[in-house]
């Protein structure tokens, strides 16, 4: 199997130092699937042991004017904006790390790759910090 990681995939990959990122419309041989969500490709290693962000996965986008003002934030590292939610309860969850200044990648340690993954429900996000 093959895969051409989109700029969409390339950018899930929060974690990656750029040197070791997969190269958007270069082809890659896919060697295994892990959990639906994550690709191993041959001759390519990653920091956390050789799994890559699947444009597969289900995603986790934040609404787009909420999405806009994360682009306007400063990223924290190479793709990656950090940022704090408000909920609609008014509860805060700090370090959110968001691919693309889009979707949700990271919440504090803890890599997301479904909305079962996160401590609260997408339609409670009520705005940024």
């Amino acid at each position: 199997m093959r895969y051409t990681p989109s700029l969409r995939g390339v950018a899930l990959e929060v974690m990656s130092p750029p040197e070791a990122k997969l190269v958007p419309g270069e082809t890659y041989r896919v060697t295994d699937i892990h959990d639906t969500s994550y690709l191993l490709v041959s001759g390519h290693s990653h920091p956390g042991g050789g799994l890559h962000w699947s444009e597969f996965s289900p995603t986790l986008f934040l609404p787009s004017h909420l999405a806009d003002k994360a682009a306007s934030l400063p990223e924290s590292s190479f793709r990656a904006t950090r940022v704090t939610l408000i909920l609609t309860n008014d509860q805060r969850i700090h370090d959110v790390y968001l691919a693309g200044a889009s979707e949700i990648a990271k919440v504090g340690q803890r890599l997301i790759s479904s909305p079962d993954d996160l401590p609260f429900s997408m339609g409670q996000i009520r705005d940024i910090q």
